[in-house]
């Protein structure tokens, strides 16, 4: 097997492996952060290229789709594919290893897991000193008013923020960039960059941002449902495993409602205005034995919005840590079986 062909079977894994031990470091900078800032300054561009209707707005926003998306996904493009072939031209490894690298790398940064995870403990820990304080540590990761939110509130926005980000800020990426390396995920991070920076049904973007909205919605349609099933078969092993985990690794004695998760999902997998949002929420959900979404608030404007689940328990604290369970043992199975198709599709020799 060549160096290449062993590369793309474990090019997940390491970066997987890379995400779960540094995280995202704040001095390493991140591809989102430039993404955001391109969105920023090229929608006053395009914009003023349009005239100010909803047909002129529709328009400037595909072209800064394309503009912020094309951009993502060539330039990592172009730096491998010169560093693949100056390889192959002075017949030295070196360079092949460099691309690698770079692939490697930027496939690494598309991913949220310990960074997730960080922020959902945090909640969980400030909550554990004060309802203010678990209000502004779950500001930091959900978009609703959280100076509203009591105690139990904190809690759901922290799980389901967990469980919809399983999907967008894990296992999509995981799956593009198994498929197309990080041109792929970067092109697919651009996509989830501009949905939540101008994807919104408001008067400044409802026109402007709905090619975008749409666009992470066809990339999100089968990641989402992945994550879904992918959430029951960890909640099962969990179950199964649960005499070890509790004696090795503390766990506590929680049983995931199985059955409970599936019948939830399949009633409820489609109460949310986005198509995919509500395949993991309401996985997750039902898994816990938990009510999640309803009404919330969004900068002082109530969003009435339907439950997902049903309450077969209260809500408490120890939910965000097997919701943290529950989102790493689905990264880690779906990074394994994307490796072992790879294995078994690559061919010996390139």
């Amino acid at each position: 097997m060549s160096l290449f062909a062993l590369y793309l079977i474990l090019r997940l894994p390491a970066a997987f492996i890379m995400d779960c031990i540094l995280g995202d470091p704040e001095f390493l900078g991140h591809p989102v952060i430039v993404m955001g800032k391109a969105v920023s300054k090229w929608e006053f561009f395009f914009r003023s290229k349009f005239p100010a209707d909803s047909k002129g707005e529709f328009l400037a926003g595909i072209c800064l789709f394309f503009a912020v998306s094309l951009a993502s996904f060539f330039i990592p493009l172009l730096v491998i594919l010169f560093l693949f072939f100056t390889a192959d031209i002075l017949s030295n490894p070196v360079p092949l290893i460099l691309a690698c690298a770079v692939d490697l790398w930027f496939g690494y940064r598309c991913l949220a897991c310990r960074s997730l995870s960080d922020e959902a403990c945090n909640v969980a820990e400030r909550l554990s000193v004060s309802l203010e304080e678990g209000r502004k540590a779950v500001a930091r990761i959900v978009g609703r008013d959280a100076d509203r939110l009591d105690r139990d509130h904190v809690i759901k926005a922290c799980i389901e923020t967990v469980a919809e980000n399983t999907t967008d800020g894990i296992i999509s990426p995981m799956l593009y960039f198994a498929l197309g390396g990080a041109p792929l995920c970067l092109f697919f991070k651009a996509v989830s960059t501009m949905d939540s920076m101008i994807g919104y049904k408001n008067e400044r973007y409802r026109h402007f941002g709905t090619f975008a909205a749409k666009a992470d919605d066809v990339l999100n349609f089968l990641p989402a449902r992945m994550t879904a099933f992918a959430m029951l078969f960890s909640a099962v092993i969990m179950n199964l495993f649960r005499p070890f985990l509790r004696r090795f690794l503390r766990a506590d004695d929680f049983h995931f409602f199985i059955r409970n998760g599936l019948e939830v999902y399949i009633r409820d997998k489609g109460r949310h205005a986005s198509p995919n949002a509500a395949h993991s929420e309401s996985m997750c959900a039902g898994l816990l034995g938990v009510r999640l979404a309803g009404d919330a608030f969004y900068e002082g404007k109530l969003e009435r919005k339907p439950f997902l689940g049903n309450a077969i328990r209260e809500v408490s604290s120890e939910d965000i840590y097997r919701s943290i369970k529950l989102m790493w043992l689905t990264s880690f199975i779906f990074a394994a079986a994307l490796s072992l198709m790879f294995l078994f599709s690559i061919p010996l020799k390139f």
